[in-house]
């Protein structure tokens, strides 16, 4: 069974790697956005985060949309999470949570006013 997760998993990431039109319909689609794919540009961002034991937690996809419009891209991206799920796992709900911490923790920036900020990514799960 965990053969089959793994081909799954890379199938899906090969299907998503395909196009960047298509990425943009997909995330459009599964989070009720509006994007023109001539004024975005989507990137595929790391999924693999290392906890304190030194093992690798692994998210599915997440993705970073910039607005080409602006050329401050890093204050106009708007990170999202897509993580799907091939049987019923009732740990789900606590790792999505834990892969949107870790993906806060990697995004996190200090604002002129020195406070650290943790920005979530916007996540779904796809059955």
């Amino acid at each position: 069974m965990k053969q089959e997760k793994v081909k799954l998993d890379e199938i899906l990431k090969f299907l998503f790697n395909s196009s960047e039109k298509v990425l943009v319909k997909l995330l459009n689609s599964m989070f009720d956005e509006n994007f023109k794919e001539d004024e975005v540009s989507v990137t595929i961002t790391n999924s693999e985060f290392v906890e304190d034991t030194l093992e690798i937690l692994r998210g599915d996809m997440f993705f970073k949309i910039f607005d080409k419009a602006n050329k401050d891209f890093e204050k106009h991206k708007m990170n999202y999470h897509l993580e799907f799920q091939t049987k019923n796992d009732n740990t789900m709900i606590i790792r999505m949570f834990e892969y949107g911490f870790r993906k806060g923790k990697e995004n996190a920036n200090e604002g002129k006013d020195n406070i650290k900020r943790l920005y979530f990514p916007k996540q779904k799960v796809g059955l």
